[in-house]
Protein backbone atom coordinates (compact mmCIF):
# COMPACT_ATOMS: atom_id res chain seq x y z
CA UNK A 1 0.00 0.00 0.00
CA UNK A 2 1.18 3.54 -0.70
CA UNK A 3 2.80 4.91 2.52
CA UNK A 4 1.58 8.24 3.90
CA UNK A 5 3.85 10.07 6.32
CA UNK A 6 1.46 12.81 7.34
CA UNK A 7 -1.90 14.31 6.31
CA UNK A 8 0.00 17.05 4.51
CA UNK A 9 1.16 14.56 1.91
CA UNK A 10 -2.40 14.33 0.63
CA UNK A 11 -3.12 18.07 0.66
CA UNK A 12 -2.95 19.09 -2.98
CA UNK A 13 -3.97 22.68 -2.17
CA UNK A 14 -0.44 23.41 -0.95
CA UNK A 15 1.84 25.53 -3.09
CA UNK A 16 4.45 23.87 -5.29
CA UNK A 17 6.92 26.74 -5.55
CA UNK A 18 10.65 26.49 -4.90
CA UNK A 19 12.38 27.44 -1.69
CA UNK A 20 13.58 25.44 1.26
CA UNK A 21 10.91 26.74 3.61
CA UNK A 22 7.97 26.23 1.24
CA UNK A 23 5.21 23.68 1.90
CA UNK A 24 6.48 21.82 -1.15
CA UNK A 25 9.89 21.27 0.38
CA UNK A 26 8.32 20.11 3.63
CA UNK A 27 6.08 17.71 1.72
CA UNK A 28 9.01 16.13 -0.11
CA UNK A 29 10.96 15.68 3.12
CA UNK A 30 8.06 13.85 4.78
CA UNK A 31 7.06 11.64 1.87
CA UNK A 32 8.83 8.28 2.29
CA UNK A 33 7.93 7.00 -1.17
CA UNK A 34 9.82 9.86 -2.77
CA UNK A 35 13.14 8.72 -1.40
CA UNK A 36 15.34 10.22 -4.06
CA UNK A 37 14.11 13.73 -3.19
CA UNK A 38 13.41 13.44 0.53
CA UNK A 39 15.73 15.52 2.68
CA UNK A 40 17.60 17.03 -0.28
CA UNK A 41 18.07 20.74 -0.93
CA UNK A 42 15.16 22.62 -2.41
CA UNK A 43 17.17 23.45 -5.52
CA UNK A 44 17.63 19.73 -6.19
CA UNK A 45 14.06 18.89 -5.25
CA UNK A 46 12.72 21.41 -7.75
CA UNK A 47 14.05 19.28 -10.59
CA UNK A 48 11.57 16.51 -9.71
CA UNK A 49 8.12 16.85 -11.39
CA UNK A 50 5.19 17.32 -9.05
CA UNK A 51 3.52 14.09 -10.14
CA UNK A 52 6.47 11.98 -9.05
CA UNK A 53 5.16 11.79 -5.49
CA UNK A 54 1.94 10.25 -6.76
CA UNK A 55 3.36 8.15 -9.56
CA UNK A 56 3.92 4.98 -7.46
CA UNK A 57 0.32 5.09 -6.26
CA UNK A 58 -1.00 5.85 -9.71
CA UNK A 59 0.91 2.93 -11.16
CA UNK A 60 -0.23 0.60 -8.38
CA UNK A 61 -3.91 1.48 -8.74
CA UNK A 62 -3.73 1.52 -12.50
CA UNK A 63 -2.17 -1.94 -12.66
CA UNK A 64 -4.73 -3.28 -10.20
CA UNK A 65 -7.56 -1.80 -12.23
CA UNK A 66 -6.19 -3.30 -15.41
CA UNK A 67 -5.91 -6.71 -13.80
CA UNK A 68 -9.52 -6.65 -12.64
CA UNK A 69 -10.96 -5.33 -15.89
CA UNK A 70 -8.95 -7.77 -18.03
CA UNK A 71 -10.40 -10.86 -16.33
CA UNK A 72 -13.57 -11.95 -18.11
CA UNK A 73 -15.50 -15.12 -17.37
CA UNK A 74 -17.10 -17.38 -19.96
CA UNK A 75 -18.87 -20.52 -18.75
CA UNK A 76 -19.99 -23.20 -21.18
CA UNK A 77 -22.39 -26.10 -20.94
CA UNK A 78 -20.90 -29.42 -22.07
CA UNK A 79 -23.45 -31.66 -23.81
CA UNK A 80 -24.75 -30.31 -27.12
CA UNK A 81 -22.82 -27.10 -26.54
CA UNK A 82 -19.09 -27.83 -26.48
CA UNK A 83 -19.63 -31.41 -27.65
CA UNK A 84 -22.30 -32.93 -29.89
CA UNK A 85 -24.01 -35.40 -27.59
CA UNK A 86 -26.73 -36.18 -30.14
CA UNK A 87 -24.14 -37.38 -32.63
CA UNK A 88 -22.46 -39.54 -30.00
CA UNK A 89 -25.82 -40.95 -28.92
CA UNK A 90 -26.57 -42.03 -32.50
CA UNK A 91 -23.24 -43.84 -32.55
CA UNK A 92 -24.13 -45.58 -29.31
CA UNK A 93 -27.54 -46.59 -30.68
CA UNK A 94 -25.92 -48.36 -33.63
CA UNK A 95 -23.59 -50.29 -31.35
CA UNK A 96 -26.38 -51.16 -28.89
CA UNK A 97 -28.71 -52.48 -31.60
CA UNK A 98 -25.95 -54.63 -33.07
CA UNK A 99 -24.76 -55.95 -29.69
CA UNK A 100 -28.29 -56.98 -28.65
CA UNK A 101 -29.33 -58.23 -32.11
CA UNK A 102 -32.41 -56.02 -32.15
CA UNK A 103 -34.84 -55.63 -35.07
CA UNK A 104 -34.68 -53.00 -37.78
CA UNK A 105 -37.05 -50.63 -36.00
CA UNK A 106 -35.09 -50.57 -32.74
CA UNK A 107 -32.70 -47.80 -33.69
CA UNK A 108 -35.53 -45.44 -34.64
CA UNK A 109 -37.41 -46.25 -31.46
CA UNK A 110 -34.34 -45.55 -29.29
CA UNK A 111 -33.69 -42.22 -31.00
CA UNK A 112 -37.34 -41.25 -30.65
CA UNK A 113 -37.32 -42.15 -26.96
CA UNK A 114 -34.32 -39.92 -26.43
CA UNK A 115 -35.90 -37.07 -28.39
CA UNK A 116 -39.12 -37.44 -26.39
CA UNK A 117 -37.34 -36.06 -23.36
CA UNK A 118 -35.95 -38.81 -21.17
CA UNK A 119 -32.56 -37.32 -20.36
CA UNK A 120 -32.36 -39.19 -17.06
CA UNK A 121 -30.85 -42.40 -18.29
CA UNK A 122 -32.10 -44.62 -15.46
CA UNK A 123 -35.64 -43.86 -16.61
CA UNK A 124 -34.56 -44.24 -20.22
CA UNK A 125 -33.01 -47.66 -19.68
CA UNK A 126 -35.98 -48.83 -17.66
CA UNK A 127 -38.10 -48.31 -20.75
CA UNK A 128 -35.46 -49.87 -23.01
CA UNK A 129 -35.21 -52.99 -20.87
CA UNK A 130 -38.97 -53.40 -20.82
CA UNK A 131 -39.36 -52.82 -24.57
CA UNK A 132 -36.76 -55.38 -25.65
CA UNK A 133 -36.98 -57.83 -22.76
CA UNK A 134 -33.30 -57.52 -21.93
CA UNK A 135 -31.65 -59.68 -19.27
CA UNK A 136 -29.35 -56.93 -17.96
CA UNK A 137 -30.62 -54.84 -15.09
CA UNK A 138 -31.34 -51.16 -15.54
CA UNK A 139 -28.24 -50.35 -13.51
CA UNK A 140 -26.05 -52.61 -15.68
CA UNK A 141 -27.37 -50.99 -18.86
CA UNK A 142 -26.86 -47.52 -17.42
CA UNK A 143 -23.30 -48.29 -16.28
CA UNK A 144 -22.36 -49.72 -19.67
CA UNK A 145 -23.68 -46.56 -21.35
CA UNK A 146 -21.62 -44.32 -19.03
CA UNK A 147 -18.47 -46.32 -19.71
CA UNK A 148 -18.90 -46.11 -23.48
CA UNK A 149 -20.20 -42.60 -24.07
CA UNK A 150 -16.98 -40.69 -23.20
CA UNK A 151 -15.24 -42.56 -26.02
CA UNK A 152 -17.93 -41.63 -28.54
CA UNK A 153 -18.10 -37.91 -27.76
CA UNK A 154 -15.95 -35.55 -29.80
CA UNK A 155 -15.09 -31.88 -29.51
CA UNK A 156 -14.48 -30.30 -32.91
CA UNK A 157 -10.94 -28.95 -33.49
CA UNK A 158 -12.35 -25.52 -34.33
CA UNK A 159 -14.14 -25.44 -30.95
CA UNK A 160 -10.91 -26.31 -29.15
CA UNK A 161 -9.15 -23.58 -31.11
CA UNK A 162 -11.90 -21.14 -30.18
CA UNK A 163 -11.43 -21.87 -26.48
CA UNK A 164 -7.69 -21.32 -26.85
CA UNK A 165 -8.28 -17.95 -28.52
CA UNK A 166 -10.58 -16.84 -25.71
CA UNK A 167 -8.00 -17.71 -23.09
CA UNK A 168 -5.26 -15.99 -25.06
CA UNK A 169 -7.44 -12.88 -25.14
CA UNK A 170 -7.63 -12.85 -21.33
CA UNK A 171 -10.84 -14.77 -20.73
CA UNK A 172 -11.23 -17.27 -17.90
CA UNK A 173 -13.04 -20.23 -19.45
CA UNK A 174 -14.99 -22.89 -17.56
CA UNK A 175 -17.46 -25.73 -17.98
CA UNK A 176 -20.58 -26.15 -15.86
CA UNK A 177 -22.52 -29.34 -16.54
CA UNK A 178 -25.19 -31.61 -15.11
CA UNK A 179 -24.65 -35.35 -15.12
CA UNK A 180 -22.98 -38.21 -13.30
CA UNK A 181 -19.38 -37.67 -12.29
CA UNK A 182 -17.89 -40.61 -14.22
CA UNK A 183 -19.75 -39.86 -17.45
CA UNK A 184 -19.17 -36.11 -17.57
CA UNK A 185 -15.61 -36.21 -16.27
CA UNK A 186 -14.80 -38.93 -18.78
CA UNK A 187 -16.08 -36.72 -21.63
CA UNK A 188 -14.11 -33.71 -20.43
CA UNK A 189 -10.90 -35.67 -20.07
CA UNK A 190 -11.05 -37.79 -23.21
CA UNK A 191 -11.97 -34.92 -25.49
CA UNK A 192 -9.05 -32.87 -24.19
CA UNK A 193 -11.35 -30.23 -22.73
CA UNK A 194 -9.83 -30.68 -19.27
CA UNK A 195 -6.68 -28.96 -20.53
CA UNK A 196 -8.55 -26.47 -22.70
CA UNK A 197 -10.37 -24.66 -19.87
CA UNK A 198 -9.45 -23.05 -16.56
CA UNK A 199 -11.89 -25.08 -14.46
CA UNK A 200 -15.13 -27.05 -14.42
CA UNK A 201 -17.99 -27.90 -12.10
CA UNK A 202 -19.96 -31.16 -12.38
CA UNK A 203 -23.31 -31.67 -10.69
CA UNK A 204 -22.45 -35.30 -9.99
CA UNK A 205 -19.44 -34.19 -7.96
CA UNK A 206 -20.85 -31.11 -6.24
CA UNK A 207 -24.30 -32.51 -5.39
CA UNK A 208 -26.13 -29.54 -6.94
CA UNK A 209 -27.54 -29.14 -10.43
CA UNK A 210 -28.11 -26.28 -12.80
CA UNK A 211 -30.07 -24.03 -12.63
CA UNK A 212 -28.93 -23.83 -8.98
CA UNK A 213 -26.67 -20.78 -8.72
CA UNK A 214 -24.34 -22.76 -6.47
CA UNK A 215 -22.96 -24.78 -9.38
CA UNK A 216 -22.16 -21.61 -11.31
CA UNK A 217 -20.41 -20.24 -8.21
CA UNK A 218 -18.24 -23.35 -7.99
CA UNK A 219 -17.32 -23.10 -11.68
CA UNK A 220 -16.40 -19.42 -11.38
CA UNK A 221 -14.27 -20.08 -8.31
CA UNK A 222 -12.44 -22.90 -10.09
CA UNK A 223 -11.65 -20.38 -12.82
CA UNK A 224 -10.20 -18.01 -10.24
CA UNK A 225 -12.93 -15.36 -10.42
CA UNK A 226 -16.17 -14.43 -8.69
CA UNK A 227 -19.68 -14.27 -10.08
CA UNK A 228 -19.85 -10.80 -8.57
CA UNK A 229 -17.58 -9.65 -11.40
CA UNK A 230 -20.12 -10.78 -14.01
CA UNK A 231 -19.51 -12.85 -17.11
CA UNK A 232 -21.29 -15.05 -19.62
CA UNK A 233 -23.04 -18.41 -19.73
CA UNK A 234 -23.38 -20.30 -23.02
CA UNK A 235 -25.63 -23.34 -23.33
CA UNK A 236 -28.47 -25.09 -25.14
CA UNK A 237 -30.93 -25.55 -22.27
CA UNK A 238 -33.30 -22.64 -21.59
CA UNK A 239 -33.85 -23.65 -17.98
CA UNK A 240 -30.52 -25.05 -16.79
CA UNK A 241 -28.25 -22.76 -18.79
CA UNK A 242 -30.12 -19.60 -19.67
CA UNK A 243 -32.42 -19.15 -16.66
CA UNK A 244 -29.69 -20.51 -14.39
CA UNK A 245 -27.07 -18.21 -15.86
CA UNK A 246 -29.30 -15.17 -15.51
CA UNK A 247 -30.03 -16.07 -11.89
CA UNK A 248 -26.27 -16.19 -11.33
CA UNK A 249 -25.92 -12.65 -12.67
CA UNK A 250 -24.41 -13.70 -16.00
CA UNK A 251 -25.24 -12.59 -19.49
CA UNK A 252 -26.34 -15.50 -21.64
CA UNK A 253 -26.05 -16.94 -25.12
CA UNK A 254 -28.53 -19.63 -26.09
CA UNK A 255 -27.37 -22.28 -28.56
CA UNK A 256 -30.71 -23.04 -30.22
CA UNK A 257 -30.65 -26.59 -31.54
CA UNK A 258 -34.37 -26.62 -32.37
CA UNK A 259 -35.39 -28.57 -29.26
CA UNK A 260 -37.37 -25.72 -27.65
CA UNK A 261 -39.79 -24.65 -30.43
CA UNK A 262 -41.92 -21.65 -29.58
CA UNK A 263 -40.48 -21.26 -26.08
CA UNK A 264 -40.01 -17.74 -24.76
CA UNK A 265 -36.54 -16.90 -23.52
CA UNK A 266 -34.56 -14.00 -22.11
CA UNK A 267 -31.15 -14.85 -23.52
CA UNK A 268 -29.01 -11.89 -24.55
CA UNK A 269 -28.10 -13.61 -27.81
CA UNK A 270 -29.31 -16.63 -29.78
CA UNK A 271 -27.02 -18.67 -32.05
CA UNK A 272 -27.17 -21.99 -33.82
CA UNK A 273 -23.55 -22.98 -33.25
CA UNK A 274 -21.01 -22.59 -30.48
CA UNK A 275 -18.55 -20.84 -32.80
CA UNK A 276 -21.06 -18.02 -33.27
CA UNK A 277 -21.24 -17.69 -29.49
CA UNK A 278 -17.46 -17.41 -29.26
CA UNK A 279 -17.46 -14.67 -31.89
CA UNK A 280 -20.00 -12.74 -29.81
CA UNK A 281 -17.82 -13.08 -26.71
CA UNK A 282 -14.86 -11.61 -28.56
CA UNK A 283 -17.00 -8.74 -29.84
CA UNK A 284 -18.64 -8.04 -26.49
CA UNK A 285 -15.55 -8.59 -24.36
Amino acid sequence: MFPVASPSVLDLSWGWGSGGGSPRASLLRTCPCYGRAAGKPASEQSRHPRWAVWEPLRNLLGASSRRVSSVRLALFDLDNTLVNLDEAFCGWVGEFVEAHVLDDHAAGWLRALDAAGYPHREVFFGKVRERFGLRESVDELWQAYRRRMPDLVRCRPEVMAGLARLRSAGWRVGIVTNGTADNQLGKIQRTGLADAVDGYALSGVEGIRKPDVGLFEVAAKRCGVSLADGGWMVGDNLVADIAGGRAAGLRTIWVDRGTWPGEEHRADHVVSDILEAMAILHAEG
